[in-house]
């Protein structure tokens, strides 16, 4: 399926969709156009789904306005093992909003399609989703890949990029933008809660890379961590954010591990952490010009019953801790600084003078204009 377009406004529970039940593989959607909106869901259709059987969490998902390539089990069961189109987006702007959905999904052996968006700005917005799922089946095949590729701005508010497995391997994420944000509880995820392991996360920008409330994690229950890797050359700053790899398994399972490599980093109230429960903690590396830490910021690579990671920080700056001071509330006033020496004047005293001159710059004093260039 291809559709190209100026505009393209799907909306209000509206889907475009591609699917196999059997042996075939899934079709592919190709969507090209300047302007691409995916905005809301149906609630009637979300009633009617819950008054017939199905699982409230699964009709919120069904009622969602979306773009979704997936495989079916419904019918064929193990016999469904044809593999999931993917999804291709090219578009200047792609807009996410209202839990609007680009979505693969695969429920047999066949494998989840790959998500791929080329785009010069993507909003994601009010619980907006891009999501690559292997699920349900105990012999559902991998999760698929997200790429996403914005030349100008990748930024989710209060929505979600994942992936994920139940039992097979997880699906890896990648974000290369112009500039990245995460804010109001976004989140980048990718997680497998059965024997595989989950996927990897990527992340890069020439500019920065701001998470505020926000999560970028992987984690497996039973398998291996994936891994994380930020390269944000000019700066990666997390405000009451975290950026984990754990894992959950026994002995032999090993902590994804954590790379990030910009100028600056600022932890403001963050975490840094890769953990495992019985097996052994990730390592976490990074380089940086300068390495800025609230104190009650963390960074840690640990193992609750197993071995500990490790933590290499490379920075000339690794922690202020004790000496980062809040500035006091009352500020001085420049009019009253002036008014003092005023009054000691007219009653003889004595007090010091400061003359501003030339051509420009300040104002001579509070709520003076500056001097005009021209003579």
């Amino acid at each position: 399926m291809r559709i190209t377009a100026g505009t393209l406004d799907l909306l209000d529970g509206g889907r475009i969709a591609t699917e196999t039940f059997g042996t075939g593989k899934g079709g592919n959607i190709a969507i090209v156009g300047n302007d691409v909106l995916i905005s809301g869901a149906s609630p009637v259709l979300r009633e009617f789904l819950t008054e017939h059987g199905v699982d409230a969490k699964e009709a919120a998902i069904l009622a969602r306005t979306g773009v979704i390539a997936g495989t079916n089990s419904s019918y064929l069961g193990d016999g469904a093992t044809g593999n999931s189109g993917n999804v291709f987006i090219q578009a200047n702007n792609l807009q996410l909003t209202d839990q609007g959905l680009i979505s693969t999904r695969t429920t047999g052996p066949g494998a989840g399609g790959n998500i791929e968006l080329t785009v010069g700005r993507a909003t994601l917005s009010n619980g907006g989703l891009i999501s690559a799922e292997s699920s349900v089946s105990a012999k559902a095949g991998k999760a698929g890949d997200i790429l996403i590729k914005a030349s100008d701005l990748f930024q989710s508010d209060n929505s979600s990029v994942t992936t994920a497995a139940e039992h097979a391997q997880g699906g890896n994420i990648t974000i290369q933008a112009g500039e990245v944000q995460l804010t109001n509880g976004a989140l980048v995820s990718a997680e497998s809660s059965g024997k595989g392991n989950a996927g990897n996360i990527y992340i890069a920008t020439p500019d920065t890379l701001l998470l505020k409330n926000s999560s970028v994690t992987t984690e497996a229950k039973q398998a291996d961590g994936g891994n994380i890797q930020v390269n944000a050359q000019y700066m990666a700053e997390l405000i009451g954010s975290k950026i984990t790899a754990s894992v959950g398994g026994g002995p032999q399972t090993v902590g994804g591990n954590i790379t990030i490599d910009p100028h600056y980093i600022i932890l403001n109230d963050s975490q840094i952490i890769a953990n495992a429960f019985e097996g052994r903690g990730g390592n976490i590396r990074i380089v940086a010009d300068v390495f800025l830490a609230s104190p009650e910021s963390i960074v840690s690579a640990s193992s609750a019953l197993g071995i500990d990671g490790t933590v290499d920080i490379r920075a000339p700056i690794t922690n202020l801790s004790g000496t980062l001071t809040p500035l006091k509330e009352n500020f001085l006033s420049a009019a009253a600084l002036f008014r003092d020496p005023c009054f000691a004047r007219i009653h003889g005293g004595q007090s010091s003078s400061f003359i501003i001159s030339g051509r420009s710059g300040l104002p001579a004093g509070p709520g003076a204009v500056l001097p005009s260039p021209i003579y």
